[in-house]
This record gives C-alpha cells, structure tokens and sequence, in this order.
C-alpha cells in the first residue's frame, strides 16, 4: 500500500494513540495536506476515547 491510503491504514490499526499521533507527525513530515491530517487525527481522537466511544 503506498500514499494516503497507507497512513489512514496504519493508524487504524495502531494499538494507542501514541502510535497514532507518531503516524500524524510522519504523515506532516512527508507534505501530506492538512485535511488529510485532519483525518489521522480523528482517528487518534476515536482511539483515545476506548472501544465504548470510538463511534461517537
């Protein structure tokens, strides 16, 4: 998988929001566009609220 769709991926699948926030700040470094940015932390967000809120 390459680009975008590697970096959403990743932090899908990332254990904490630790990795996630790594991933956005890899995702920075590499010139992604800041609405793309915008999503991995969404993902982050979902990951810190737990399992219970991630929909929310």
């Amino acid at each position: 998988m390459t680009g975008r769709r590697w970096w959403l991926a990743a932090a899908t699948s990332a254990p904490d929001v630790d990795q996630v926030r790594g991933l956005w700040r890899a995702a920075r470094a590499a010139g992604e566009p800041r609405w793309y940015l915008d999503l991995i932390a969404r993902i982050g967000r979902q990951t810190a609220a737990g399992p219970s809120r991630a929909g929310s």
